[in-house]
């Protein structure tokens, strides 16, 4: 295989965690699993920059409402022999209240969880949108970890 009939899609996304410690997932409308805040980035776009926007797009959090951005890992996710995917995920803190109100097409709900409910959703990796993403980045939140060795 030569490297031009190699390809790569890349998304980023935030584990965004609460003043009380837990963490903000959102639900799929479409297949009724939980994900963290994430979507693919556009042309040009900075990992940061689609971080912000999945994230108003999909809970309608602001930008002033988070604080202490930092990097969780990068997380290569195999599609198959020629495709594989990149995920970009960044650590926040989230200051405010979510909207009730907050309407978006394709996520149904926007949930908090605190680590006994995530470690219930990562024991059933059927609830978990894009499973073999999410489950990886919700262990290593839970667990403090950054996937980033150099």
């Amino acid at each position: 295989m030569s490297k031009n009939e190699f390809t790569t899609s890349v998304s980023a996304g935030i584990c965004l965690e609460t003043s009380e410690g837990d963490l903000i997932l959102v639900r799929q409308r479409s297949s009724q699993m939980w994900g963290i805040p994430a979507g693919h980035m556009r042309s040009l776009e900075s990992p940061v920059a689609t971080m912000y926007r999945e994230l108003e797009e999909e809970t309608g959090i602001r930008r002033i409402q988070i604080a202490d951005i930092g990097l969780q890992g990068m997380y290569p996710i195999p599609r198959d022999e020629t495709h594989t995917s990149l995920g970009i995920v960044l650590r926040g803190k989230f200051f405010g209240e979510l909207d009730p109100t907050f309407h978006c097409d394709e996520i149904d709900k926007v949930g908090v969880f605190g680590k006994i409910l995530l470690g219930n959703l990562i024991a059933r990796p059927t609830l978990l949108y894009k499973p073999e993403f999410n489950q990886r980045v919700l262990m290593d939140w839970i667990n403090g970890r950054t996937n980033l060795i150099f």
